[in-house]
């Protein structure tokens, strides 16, 4: 069973994530607030020093979520959620030691597959995916350690039109 744990416990934050062979444990020290002109919350972060360090939440007018992403000593951790105004979810993104690492997802607000980026530690690695509102293929780019090998257009019925390589 992969474990996932992203919370603030008591003085402290935890983020415990499997998939992204992360654990870590540390002292949240404060929390920096801003609000909209109408008073309502715009952001929340925590920091250590000048730095960010722990949960950073960013909110629409409305006080929806429209971000909610961690840090360790001012390098993004873990996951990154991102969410379009009504809720729905907008993006998936990963991060090791401040670099993106493995999958990011984003999705079309009906909760289709827009786009699928594969990075390894910090580098686009593998095929990235971008889709047609109906799901078909858009374009396919094939990358190894940040290099371009291939890249694949298709048109709106998923047909391949070029290909670049």
């Amino acid at each position: 069973m992969t474990r996932e744990n992203y919370e603030i416990i008591g003085e402290e934050f935890e983020i415990i994530d499997d998939e992204l062979e992360i654990k870590i444990r540390s002292k949240l020290e404060f929390l920096d607030k801003d609000c909209f002109p109408d008073g309502s919350l715009r952001y929340e972060t925590y920091r250590k020093g000048e730095k960010l360090h722990g949960p950073s939440t960013y909110y629409g007018k409305n006080g929806e979520i429209l971000s909610r992403s961690w840090f360790y000593e001012g390098k993004k951790v873990g996951k990154t959620w991102r969410y379009y105004p009504n809720g729905k979810l907008y993006g998936l993104e990963r991060f090791v030691d401040g670099v993106p690492h493995l999958v990011h997802e984003y999705y079309y607000i009906d909760g289709s597959v827009k786009t699928i980026i594969p990075f390894g530690k910090g580098k686009y690695h593998g095929k990235t995916q971008l889709f047609w509102p109906d799901g078909s293929r858009k374009r396919e780019c094939l990358f190894e350690m940040g290099q371009k090998i291939e890249d694949r257009f298709y048109n709106e019925k998923g047909i391949l039109a070029d290909t670049l390589s």
